[in-house]
């Protein structure tokens, strides 16, 4: 029988640059404050961060299936240059 390791992880509000064309105008309205500051630098600093800990899991291997919760939308869970899926 095989072994699969599998990773839920509440990434807190990973949300898309505040500019972003992908962020719509009432979210950007209902999460100004939370967005004042955040930068594509920021984001990508989040995102190495969450990568360099979910791939400890697994004794250093990462998850076989990891689940994410709290992320604005695709663009910044499978664009970052910070951290590539296939690096699991």
């Amino acid at each position: 029988m095989s072994t699969h390791h599998i990773a839920f992880w509440n990434v807190e509000n990973l949300f898309d640059v505040r500019d972003s064309p992908r962020c719509s105008e009432k979210l950007q309205r209902i999460l100004r404050s939370e967005l004042a500051g955040w930068t594509q630098d920021l984001l990508e600093t989040k995102i190495g961060q969450l990568a360099a800990i979910i791939r400890q899991l697994n004794d250093g291997k990462g998850p076989d299936l990891l689940d994410v919760h709290e992320v604005e939308n695709l663009h910044v869970e499978f664009n970052s240059r910070a951290m590539s899926w296939t690096d699991f």
